[in-house]
């Protein structure tokens, strides 16, 4: 029995047939394979991806000072990147958003070290520090700033044309800048047939007593007629003197008389001196008095540097992935100056003590997990 054979046409047509639908299902594979990454490609990337968390790490390391940081960038000053013997501002920054690409910008010119990473993360491990004498100068507390008070003394007269003065050369701590004199108390009898009202002065030197006085207020007697007693003065408005400076503390009498009481003892260190003053027409002739020291308790306060309180970055941890897909790149280095972190740190930085272990991997690995995962 014959069978019937296909006809010319017959075979022309399902060979177009099969051809159409051969190049639909060729086509659909090349644009399947065209939308995932090459093999290559993805090694490029991690490659690229480890080559600047090396860069962004080594340069970290050599900061001199942080200027700002947070959990997608920091910004930092390196003592020289291009070899122009000057410092760089160097700042490393992504997005925020998957896709965002990680910029590095040197001296205002930005630079896209990576294109489209899905993730980035930095944390820094901080610490609270103080640099002595680095902060605002400030007056301290009133304190006493120099007092000779010998129980041996002999009198010296106190009355309108009799006035005493002793030089104070006040010994300050090494990193004092001023001192202003607050208050003086001077040991003194009260004495004659009226009530003394006497009067306490601080003076410059100029070879004794300069003629105007700097601050002055009346003395309030504390002790009876006939007893030697304290004589406090306060000044209301104190004058800052440069330290090194010494002052005179003129005492005389603007009613009737009394006794002021000086020691006998010599003083031999060479920041004290006195003298006795008398009054010719309306100016006072000052004889110096070397042998020995009125009796006094000089108070004031001393400017000084204060210590600032700082942020110091020990060490910073740094990952990211280049796609939901891949593994996380990390890495993390220890800053080795410990710079200080200029602007106020915010929420996502770790502050650990001096002596904690700074937990951080030093070398730049990939390592499996999600995309933004921890970094221990």
């Amino acid at each position: 029995m014959l069978r019937r054979a296909f006809t010319l046409v017959e075979m022309l047509v399902s060979l177009a047939t099969v051809a159409v639908i051969a190049g639909a299902i060729m086509s659909t594979m090349v644009v399947a394979a065209r939308s995932l990454p090459a093999a290559g490609d993805r090694t490029d990337r991690a490659t690229s991806a480890r080559r600047a968390l090396a860069q962004l790490t080594a340069e970290v390391a050599l900061a001199s000072e942080v200027a700002s940081l947070s959990a997608s960038s920091i910004e930092f000053t390196h003592p020289d990147v291009d070899g122009d013997k000057s410092p760089d501002l160097i700042r490393y920054e992504w997005g925020g958003k998957a896709g965002d690409g990680l910029v590095r910008t040197q001296n205002g010119v930005p630079t896209t070290l990576l294109d489209g990473l899905a993730d980035f993360s930095l944390v820094a491990t901080t610490r609270d520090a103080r640099i002595e004498g680095a902060g605002s100068s400030e007056l301290g507390a009133e304190q006493l700033l120099a007092s000779f008070d010998d129980d041996h003394t002999s009198e010296l007269p106190l009355g309108l044309t009799d006035a005493q003065a002793q030089y104070v050369r006040p010994l300050l701590p090494s990193n004092a800048t001023h001192f202003a004199v607050t208050r003086v108390e001077v040991r003194a009898r009260r004495g004659g047939s009226t009530a003394a009202v006497l009067n306490a002065a601080i003076h410059a030197d100029s070879n004794g007593p300069a003629l105007l006085a700097l601050q002055s207020s009346t003395l309030t007697a504390s002790g009876a007629k006939g007893t030697s007693g304290l004589f406090p003065a306060t000044f209301p408005v104190p004058v800052e003197l440069p330290a090194g400076t010494g002052v005179w503390i003129v005492i005389s009498s603007t009613l009737g008389t009394s006794d002021a009481l000086c020691a006998k003892s010599p003083v031999a260190n060479g920041l004290q001196k006195a003298a006795s003053g008398t009054k010719v027409l309306a100016t006072l002739t000052w004889t110096q008095r070397p042998e020995g020291s009125l009796r006094y308790k000089l108070y004031g306060m001393v400017r000084r540097p204060t210590d600032l309180q700082v942020t110091r970055v020990d060490a910073i941890r740094v990952a990211l992935a280049i796609d939901q897909s891949s593994e996380t790149h990390s890495g993390g280095t220890v800053l080795h100056a410990a710079p200080r972190l200029m602007s106020v740190p915010p929420l996502d930085l770790l502050p650990v003590k001096v002596d904690d272990a700074i937990p951080i991997d030093l070398k730049v690995s990939a390592e499996s997990g999600p995309p933004g995962g921890g970094v221990g």
